[in-house]
């Protein structure tokens, strides 16, 4: 699940390998220096993932650069950003309802 702490800057990622009772956390926060990017965000925390402290943060990032490459990686990408999208979809939906039960 992805959980966006602060616009364009903080995002909380757990990965839940083969739907496992074990789940990892990541807090991928973005650099003033550089520009957010989800996408690489995810990328990030399967790198942080698949390295388990054995690189810098430098080095993480170029293995999240590989990853980019591997079709496995870019598959699971792409469904994190999916789960994203319908997170948001029905956050959006929840908080009209919300306002019209309200009114």
């Amino acid at each position: 699940s992805i959980e966006v702490i602060v616009s364009n800057k903080v995002v909380k990622i757990k990965i839940n390998p083969m739907f496992s009772h074990w789940k990892s956390e990541y807090k991928m926060v973005c650099d003033d220096q550089d520009t957010f990017s989800l996408e690489r965000a995810i990328y990030l925390a399967y790198a942080k993932d698949e390295c388990h402290g054995k690189y810098t943060s430098e080095g993480i990032e170029a293995y999240a650069d590989q990853l980019t490459m591997e079709k496995r990686f870019v598959k699971m990408v792409k469904a994190a950003m999916n789960l994203y999208e319908c997170q948001e979809e029905l956050k959006k939906l929840d908080d009209e309802e919300a306002a019209t039960i309200q009114r």
